[in-house]
């Protein structure tokens, strides 16, 4: 593709290079002096007068130049007028340092895996990049193996490229992602960068995201979400195991452990720095040692919030355990209508405790029944009672208190007066009543 702009008083093209959501790379060399090879950046031309994208790329020269001059392995800007990027008259572009080399997904998908010490070197040494961006406040936001150029394998040399996502704490004056906006990449999706409400500028994420690129430079497998449709992280799926990739037990044993940790669905439970991540990471490559044992503690926790997650009798344990509130809550109210009826004596009220699931034992059109609680109203000298049946029901993690009033006569069917009605939802891991 030719384009014509600014950038022609400097440079011309010699021929397109990639293409991404916001925008295209052309190779190009210099007009003038020494004829340098370099990577010109524009935006994708129904984005040339976006005014987000065009502030995301003057961020991304910002944050560039920021890493190189702190060290980070990012290619070196050479040229540009990003600065001008509000106003929308002017073509927006960039000149950057051509890195010699493959993509890290073509350099995997050529081979049938790379060894660990290769594998883990190359997380390693994007580790010592994002120890500089984290310190200067930077989230790339978009690691996958199409953004890391391969410039020599023994001894691992990366570089980390396409910054067009990332975010500058320091940038305060300016908002470019809006708050249900989608920061998803087709390698791996994380629950952080979906949706509203969600802090899509944690550095933590890029933490995964180096896990994720370990994770495939070892089994040529992208890893794309954290958890199948049973729970399991990729490393515990069929087809992408580590058994049988890698021989040595101990260092077999490390990286389950390693990923168990780095690919946790909640992000408080997964790497927390990057200094925990690195040291990890070195210990995959000292397997001569002793297989890893956890922490008990650390192991308990884990599995039993794996065993509330995936066994619905454990499960359903804890929210009837949860529920007792409800119990507590009815006994408040039960005694102040006592005291309220001792006016009128011909009235008395019953009460039934709390029955959990293992005596319900049953299903309903809602889901799982949890708990129920019976109050009986009922009239001195007359035979009819009132029930007042309040029932916890489970769907999935979501409960509900139900609430259904039936007549109890002596000799006849029990008589629906108000049929199962909701009346309250809430999380099955807390209590119903706050």
């Amino acid at each position: 593709m030719s384009v014509s702009g600014p950038w022609n008083e400097k440079w011309v093209e010699i021929e397109p290079l990639s293409g991404g959501g916001q925008g295209d790379t052309l190779l190009v060399k210099s007009i003038s002096g020494e004829p340098v090879r370099a990577v010109l950046k524009l935006l994708k031309p129904q984005k040339v007068r976006d005014a987000k994208a065009r502030g995301r790329m003057a961020i991304e020269v910002t944050n560039l130049k920021v890493l190189r001059n702190a060290g980070g392995k990012v290619p070196q800007v050479l040229d540009g007028n990003t600065e001008n990027f509000e106003d929308q008259n002017v073509p927006l572009y960039f000149v950057m340092e051509f890195i010699q080399g493959d993509t890290l997904a073509k350099t995997v998908q050529s081979s049938n895996g790379l060894p660990v010490n290769i594998s883990v070197g190359i997380a390693l040494d994007l580790c010592s990049t994002l120890r500089v961006a984290i310190k200067s406040g930077i989230v790339h936001r978009d690691i996958k193996p199409e953004n890391i150029i391969v410039r020599n394998l023994e001894p691992p040399d990366v570089v980390m490229v396409d910054f067009g996502l990332s975010f500058n704490e320091e940038d305060t004056d300016h908002n470019f992602t809006s708050a249900d906006e989608s920061l998803d990449n087709k390698f791996l999706s994380l629950p952080e960068r979906r949706g509203p409400d969600e802090n899509k500028r944690d550095f933590r994420s890029d933490l995964t995201g180096i896990c994720a690129i370990l994770f495939f430079c070892l089994t040529k497998c992208v890893p794309r979400n954290l958890r199948d449709s049973q729970n399991r992280p990729p490393h515990r799926w069929q087809n992408y195991s580590l058994s049988g990739k890698i021989q040595n037990e101990n260092q077999l044993s490390n990286l389950n452990l390693f990923f168990n940790r780095g690919f946790n669905y909640e992000i408080d439970s997964r790497f927390q720095t990057v200094d925990e991540l690195f040291s990890r990471l070195e210990e995959i490559l000292k397997p001569e040692g002793k297989a890893p044992v956890e922490d008990l503690e650390v192991v308990v926790e884990r599995e039993a919030a794996a065993l509330r997650k995936n066994d619905r009798k454990t499960q359903l344990s804890i929210y009837f355990s949860n529920a007792t509130t409800l119990q507590q809550s009815l006994n408040q109210c039960l005694n102040e209508i006592s005291r309220t009826l001792q006016k009128h004596r011909s009235f008395s009220v019953s009460w039934r405790e709390l029955m959990d699931h293992n005596r319900l034992n049953g299903k309903t059109d809602q889901g799982d029944l949890i708990a129920r609680a019976t109050l009986g109203l009922s009239v001195q000298n007359h035979q009819i009672i009132r029930l007042i049946r309040y029932t916890v029901i489970s769907k999935g993690t979501e409960c509900g208190i139900y609430r259904a009033i039936e007549e109890d006569v002596p000799g006849s069917q029990t008589k629906t007066v108000e049929p199962l009605m909701l009346i309250c939802r809430y999380d099955g891991d807390l209590s119903p009543v706050t």
